[in-house]
């Protein structure tokens, strides 16, 4: 039977000093797809989106933010997209560097290995994590500690630390915490062993809701919905996400460019909240919602493999601009394997217009409804799901 490990992997970054006196010229870049855009004096700014792409933006738009370095230690925890081998996971390790002066405290540690998307499953696979560290634990941290490693224990789950520097290591706090599996470094094959002890090896079958296949998700964010049609298509999303429970199967793009990419390690939750801060702008584009599901698939370094089914939504057809010019990228999509369905949302879309594209339609006639005609008999094929 399967087993899921999980090795955490924390970076450490401090900012000490910010200077503004001067300009550095750099060649790096990291635009977003179609970036940068409609630039002009007031949109001579850039911002950075929670995965790091760039995109021109208006110089006097105020955003909320969320600081990545946490204020009583100044870490900052980097997640991996999930690795499809040993040598993708052994790669990633090995590209590892070190940053900033202290370790985590473990509990923060536990946390974030928490946050992951593999706590969607529910499938009763073991989760067995494994934490390196060079902190001591505390008298006042065995508490916290004790109910975050209840919370893997309680799926079958198992916690495992590895104290390094044993010289230095106080294990006394470690060993009063129920269920966790301590094991000081060593170069043998002691350590490994030991390590192996603590792990639940049985147990679960993998499940996939609704199914096993590739699903993405292109967003119509045009100004041609009314503000209260375009929330009801993200609150329908919102909700058929809900149902799924391996994050990483589902890709979620808008005309914009990736919210969301194939093997993300994030949890629904986290997809489900970018999601709600994407805004509307200009016309419906067909081409540019086609090629922002393709533009997200081949910056994988593994490509997903079929079953692929892609749920696009079409507001307006009323000019060739909305959906003309997607040939080439349609045979890219179908030439790998994706199975397209048009979702047309209202009554402003001609069907027989987007026939050269795909046969597959889903009509959402009224969209004040909660989710698209016949949605509940209708959406296992749109996700491609095996029959």
């Amino acid at each position: 039977m399967k087993q899921l490990m999980i090795i955490l992997l924390i970076k450490q970054s401090k900012i000490s000093q910010v200077h503004g006196s001067g300009l550095v010229y750099i060649t790096y870049s990291n635009w977003a797809p179609r970036e940068p855009a409609n630039q002009t004096e007031a949109n001579g700014c850039v911002s950075v989106d929670m995965k790091g792409l760039w995109y021109n933006d208006n110089c006097s738009t105020s955003y909320s933010f969320i600081s990545p370095f946490m204020a009583a230690s100044d870490k900052a925890t980097y997640y991996y997209p999930i690795a499809q081998s040993i040598n993708d996971l052994s790669n990633a390790v090995i590209a590892l560097r070190i940053f900033g002066d202290d370790p985590p405290a473990f509990n923060d540690s536990l946390q974030s290995i928490l946050n992951l998307g593999i706590f969607n499953y529910n499938d009763g696979v073991p989760i067995n994590a494994v934490v390196f560290t060079t902190r001591d634990l505390y008298a006042v941290e065995v508490h916290d500690v004790q109910v975050l490693v209840n919370q893997f224990t309680v799926i079958g789950g198992t916690v495992t630390v590895v104290l390094i520097y044993s010289t230095k290591n106080d294990t006394t706090y470690y060993e009063m915490v129920n269920g966790l599996n301590v094991v000081l470094w060593s170069n043998n094959s002691i350590m490994l062993s030991s390590i192996r002890q603590g792990f639940k090896c049985e147990g679960g079958t993998p499940v996939f809701k609704p199914c096993k296949s590739w699903i993405s998700f292109a967003l119509d964010s045009s100004n041609v919905l009314s503000p209260t049609d375009f929330q009801n298509q993200l609150n329908f999303v919102s909700n058929a996400i809900s149902k799924m429970n391996h994050a990483e199967h589902v890709q979620l793009v808008s005309m914009n460019g990736s919210i969301a990419n194939w093997y993300d390690p994030y949890p629904i939750s986290y997809i489900q909240s970018q999601m709600n801060s994407t805004t509307q702008n200009g016309n419906f584009s067909l081409n540019a919602s086609l090629n922002a599901i393709y533009s997200s698939y081949i910056q994988l370094t593994t490509l997903p493999k079929p079953p692929i089914g892609a749920l696009v939504f079409v507001s307006d057809t009323s000019s060739p601009s909305n959906y003309e010019g997607a040939d080439d990228v349609v045979n890219h999509l179908k030439n790998n394997g994706f199975k397209l369905t048009f979702i047309l949302m209202g009554l402003n879309v001609n069907q027989t217009l987007l026939k050269k594209y795909t046969d597959n339609f889903i009509t959402w006639t009224d969209l004040s409804n909660p989710q698209p005609d016949n949605w509940d008999n209708v959406y296992l094929d749109a996700y491609a799901c095996p029959k």
